[in-house]
């Protein structure tokens, strides 16, 4: 009697455990974009604008939706993820919208024929992360590369290097997601006042690299 009570017992607080464990809700995962800044093109927009072909391609650690921060202070070669904050999507396919956003009507054609056989624009994404100075303080950045292609041969016409950096408002995954849209816009209205400014190699497409 006494081991089937015992028994019972531990049935009983498995149980109590289960039910416990159950009504705990699930930890809340708030998910976030790039926003659309003020005075640029909506999403309805971009069906009727004359964008160009855009991509964006990154490494494997920033093609997903993970929002991540880098400890400055303590070992800034250490990748970290917001547990309860993340992208609704990867940050590459936010970041080609962001483009065509900002590209739609505003073309790198416009800047003569040699770079009006410009087929795509290019984005190597390197760097997209909250960095931490201190436990307080934090700034984000977003480090890219952008490179004109021709249409048909995909030969190289022009590149250049990105180094984007601002202070963010909070130190913590909603500073991180709003500093790093803000950041993306301003990459993107900077990419393509780049593209449209006739870079000096457009005159003669140089080798891709």
């Amino acid at each position: 009697m006494v081991r089937m009570f015992g028994g019972s017992r531990c049935l009983a607080l498995f149980a109590a455990a289960l039910v416990a464990a159950c009504a705990t809700p699930a930890p809340t995962i708030n998910r976030y974009d790039f926003g659309a800044p003020a005075g640029q093109a909506t999403n309805a927009a971009l069906a009727d604008a004359d964008t160009p072909d855009v991509v964006v391609l990154a490494p494997v650690w920033l093609d997903n939706p993970s929002v991540l921060y880098r400890l400055g202070y303590a070992d800034a070669s250490q990748l970290h993820a917001y547990a309860q904050t993340q992208w609704v999507s990867a940050p590459t396919r936010l970041l080609e919208q962001a483009l065509m956003l900002a590209g739609a009507g505003n073309a790198p054609r416009a800047c003569g024929e040699a770079l009006a056989a410009a087929g795509r624009l290019e984005v190597n994404l390197q760097e997209f992360s909250q960095n931490f100075d201190s436990p307080q303080s934090s700034h984000v950045v977003l480090r890219a590369r952008a490179r004109l292609l021709a249409a048909h041969t995909h030969a190289l016409l022009a590149q250049h290097q990105f180094d984007l950096r601002a202070p963010a408002a909070t130190p913590d995954g909603p500073g991180a997601v709003h500093g790093l849209g803000t950041l993306a816009h301003d990459f993107a209205a900077a990419a393509f006042a780049w593209a449209a400014s006739c870079p000096p190699e457009v005159s003669g497409a140089v080798p891709a690299r």
